[in-house]
């Protein structure tokens, strides 16, 4: 019998992964035209960081981006409005 983490294999494998995205904290950033990056706030879980992310979007011009900060991953970019 394999113990340890090659042992992980199917479905507990990927409810592990979501089960951790689900509880990860995620900030959002807003970066400037003179390339100054604005914080605007923290949120628990990749759903609702995506969701509040898009709200964001739409009320600006520019790029917005949420990172989980302790490693530094960017989870989503959306793009500045031209």
């Amino acid at each position: 019998m394999t113990t340890g983490p090659r042992s992980l294999r199917g479905s507990n494998l990927v409810l592990n992964v979501f089960d951790s995205l689900a509880k990860r904290e995620s900030d959002i950033f807003e970066r400037l035209p003179d390339g100054k990056v604005l914080w605007h706030e923290v949120n628990m879980g990749h759903e609702r960081s995506i969701e509040r992310l898009k709200q964001l979007a739409d009320r600006s011009k520019n790029e917005v981006f949420a990172m989980h900060v302790p490693t530094k991953a960017v989870i989503a970019v959306i793009d500045a409005k031209t």
